[in-house]
């Protein structure tokens, strides 16, 4: 078993999780029949840096695949080990799916144009990369609900929260001592103002890294700070939006953008933790 690994982990990619143990056959039984078995072999895999892409490969493009898998191969091995362990989970319902991309619930799937999000997405494989972050957040939570969301009564959610707000008060700061040099009251900057000015140094970020954090942000101040990427106000009024979204935007991020990481890092450093 491991030298097949090591075999195939220059390539980066087994197609059918078979391939790396379908030679091997204990007393009565196929290895990858149980699932204690499966699940070492999904934890050997990662550890070697191959990357498992059953569902994938049978869904999309070669080259699309091979793109996708270089980029984990990079990531952290936790996450290589997560990626690996819900592999068997990872569904395309609709590689051509003319609506919002999105990923269904109920069907555990995902529905996205593959050809926009190569060709046309800020960066080729985002929007998958995003939607594979709810189906990872959905994984964790045993296919019943968002661990994002119930992670250690909410944890998430509040200081995702906590940290926007207390971005708004570092900026509230820089603007009244702007004001008190240039001889004007700090008692006219408003939280108003301090908001618009966070969302136009949000803005000022490079367009191709600037989705997530201004997301995030989106989501945390209720469209009150944004830097121009967002979903709309009410989308953020149910309870698990913020943390399932925050976390997709964080997984897709550290698979595929360190400087849209590093914006995240920066103002939500303890969240990302």
């Amino acid at each position: 078993l491991q030298n097949e690994i090591e075999r195939l982990a220059p390539q980066g990619n087994s197609p059918r999780l078979e391939a790396l143990y379908a030679e091997q056959e204990p007393v009565g039984n196929k290895l990858w029949e149980t699932e204690v078995n499966l699940r070492k072999i999904r934890l050997a895999a990662a550890e070697k840096g191959v990357i498992l892409t059953t569902d994938l490969s049978r869904a999309l493009d070669v080259d699309d695949v091979k793109e996708i898998v270089e980029q984990l191969r990079d990531a952290p091995k936790n996450l290589r080990i997560l990626w690996n362990m819900a592999e068997a989970d990872m569904k395309i319902l609709d590689k051509s799916f003319r609506g919002v991309s999105h990923y269904e619930l109920k069907r555990r799937g995902i529905l996205f144009d593959a050809t926009e999000d190569r060709y046309w997405s800020a960066r080729p494989h985002k929007t998958l990369l995003h939607e594979m972050g709810h189906l990872l957040d959905h994984f964790m939570g045993k296919r019943l609900y968002l661990h994002s969301y119930v992670y250690e009564g909410e944890l998430f959610s509040k200081t995702l929260i906590e940290e926007a707000n207390a971005a708004v008060k570092v900026e509230m700061t820089r603007l009244k001592a702007q004001a008190l040099s240039n001889g004007i009251s700090p008692k006219n900057i408003k939280l108003a103002d301090a908001q618009r000015s966070l969302s136009k140094t949000l803005q000022s970020i490079d367009d191709a890294v600037r989705n997530e954090v201004s997301d995030i942000f989106s989501g945390a101040t209720r469209n009150k700070v944004t830097g121009g990427y967002q979903h709309k106000t009410k989308y953020w009024r149910e309870a698990e939006t913020l943390p399932t979204e925050a976390f997709a935007h964080m997984f897709c991020a550290t698979i595929q953008s360190p400087a849209s990481l590093e914006n995240i890092k920066h103002y939500f450093p303890k969240s990302y933790e």
